[in-house]
């Protein structure tokens, strides 16, 4: 199958485009940078005006957090090491995967399927392409009972919900992981998992998901996978959720060790969770 991946320079990202090169034929990527240093900083600066008390309440916030965001990079660092570039193929660094620069070049690189993980909403410039097989999407949260983000995984631990941390994969469409599922299942816990473990095994387990739904269109072209609302009702969360205070609040929960009391005691109950398969 020729795969079109549309993603982020993320390492997650540089190892799935890999993942996928090993079993398909990668015929380009499109990835938005959107991890560098510099480039967040520039943004941040210019959507804050410059203002030097919204910077200092930044990087106080930063400091107050940094267990979370070292304990999740070390995580992924060490979980994908033997990756640190993109596959090599056609590939296009763009600031929105949705310019004008992305939709020529899918145009040029003739493909069966588009697979998108990590990149901001596709709008319908893109989803009005509509590939042979179509276009699907990772999300490294069980939907339909956690959607949204930016951490399932976080709003997870937030409810104490830690059995519904997991991954979906999807077809796409203009909605915030609404689309009708293809597959979807819940990560392994152990007792010795970090926040950052359980980050890392979400995400692998939905690059590694991506590679199960691209077999299971390939065997049947026609499935159009199940819809959300057949299976249950959940949360959908927005960026604008993610507050410094709800943030602090996991962070100390996680320090208090919550993770481990909650898979020693878990709260929900597995057989409740529907998992496609």
């Amino acid at each position: 199958m020729k795969v079109l991946l549309l993603t982020s320079n993320s390492i997650q990202n540089m190892a799935l485009s890999h993942m996928l090169a090993a079993q398909h034929e990668l015929v380009g990527i499109i990835y938005e940078n959107r991890f560098s240093k510099g480039g967040r900083l520039i943004n941040y600066l210019e959507k804050v005006n410059y203002n030097p008390v919204k910077i200092l309440e930044k990087l106080y916030q930063k400091f107050r957090l940094r267990f979370l965001e070292e304990n999740i990079a070390g995580e992924l660092k060490d979980g994908y090491r033997n990756y640190s570039s993109f596959y090599e193929t056609a590939t296009l660094e763009v600031a929105n995967i949705n310019q004008q620069e992305s939709i020529d070049f899918i145009k040029d690189n003739p493909h069966d399927i588009i697979v998108v993980s990590g990149t901001r909403i596709v709008k319908k410039d893109i989803l009005a392409l509509k590939p042979a097989f179509g276009i699907i999407n990772m999300h490294t949260g069980l939907s339909p009972y956690y959607n949204g983000g930016p951490s399932c995984t976080f709003w997870c631990l937030y409810n104490d919900d830690i059995n519904f941390i997991g991954a979906t994969v999807m077809f796409i469409d203009e909605g915030i992981d609404t689309g009708n599922i293809i597959l979807s299942d819940t990560i392994e816990l152990d007792e010795t998992d970090t926040y950052g473990r359980l980050e890392f095994k979400a995400i692998d387990l939905g690059n590694r998901l991506i590679l199960r739904a691209l077999d299971k269109l390939k065997a049947d072209k026609e499935f159009r996978g199940h819809s959300q609302k057949s299976i249950a009702s959940g949360y959908v969360f927005y960026n604008r959720d993610y507050t410094f205070s709800k943030r602090l609040l996991v962070q100390k929960k996680i320090k208090a060790g919550i993770i481990k009391k909650l898979i020693t005691e878990t709260k929900s109950d597995k057989n409740t969770i529907r998992i496609i398969d």
